[in-house]
């Protein structure tokens, strides 16, 4: 059954700090070169755009798979991205087209999934917790759920191999 909400709040999460690394840690390395890293979750899909120089490519994949891999989601970051994300809902509920918006969708496609809020619902994100972030992570970010899109003044061979060596570990899940 799918969480109004979570891929939302999964995908704020991952940035939050691994185990190897602190949030201000992945931001500071990345921001050094000139990179960055966000993340973005909606109904159907969770994205991590990664913006490095082709000189840059192997920090950056190495911090794109510490946070795919290692995310900890611990209970104080994931409990104030909740907060942003129930006052990004309050904000929506109190806009008339949003709420038009969220009514048509309810009833073009009832109990199907293209109804759901992207942010949720404030009963649906209220009772998310750490726990159901790792265990979402763990079944949908998967090799088999992945596409990489890679663009620049790369060699495709170079960028596959680092990218088998740093993702190579991702499991290979159910689709």
């Amino acid at each position: 059954k799918a969480t109004s909400g979570i891929t939302r709040l999964v995908a704020k999460s991952l940035l939050k700090g691994t185990k190897t690394r602190t949030a201000e840690q992945i931001a500071n390395h990345l921001e050094a070169v000139g990179g960055e890293i966000t993340a973005e979750g909606g109904n159907n899909s969770l994205v991590v755009n990664l913006d490095v120089t082709q000189p840059d490519l192997a920090l950056g994949t190495d911090i794109l798979a510490d946070v795919l891999l290692n995310a900890t989601m611990r209970p104080d970051p994931v409990a104030r991205e909740k907060e942003i994300q129930l006052a990004k809902i309050k904000d929506e509920d109190e806009k008339p087209t949003a709420v038009a918006r969220n009514l048509l969708k309810r009833t073009l496609f009832p109990n199907h999934p293209l109804a759901l809020r992207s942010e949720g619902t404030p009963e649906s994100v209220a009772h998310l917790n750490s726990k159901d972030l790792r265990a979402f992570r763990d079944r949908y970010i998967v090799a088999r759920n992945g596409v990489i899109a890679v663009f620049g003044n790369v060699k495709a061979e170079q960028v596959m191999e680092l990218f088998e060596q740093k993702l190579g570990a991702l499991p290979p899940g159910e689709l």
